[in-house]
């Protein structure tokens, strides 16, 4: 599970990075950029990559442990 956890951190802090406050975005209900999103970085490349290929190539970095920590501090320090 944590490893999944690592990897879903980092994604999510790509999609931050790319598409801006994505908790905005979900309250206003607009899902479709989301969706669009992650069909054109996770889900198709999906298909070719493996896992650290994957993170690799969305995140242009290798899986980290920072973006899961920064998540965990906010979540439950802020």
């Amino acid at each position: 599970y944590l490893l999944g956890k690592l990897y879903a951190a980092c994604f999510y802090e790509k999609a931050q990075s790319d598409l801006g406050d994505i908790n905005e975005l979900c309250s206003r209900g607009e899902f479709a950029k989301i969706l669009h999103w992650l069909r054109t970085n996770i889900h198709k490349p999906g298909m070719t990559y493996n896992a650290t290929e994957l993170c690799q190539h969305v995140c242009g970095k290798p899986l980290l442990h920072g973006p899961l920590m920064a998540y965990l501090k906010k979540k439950f320090l802020d």
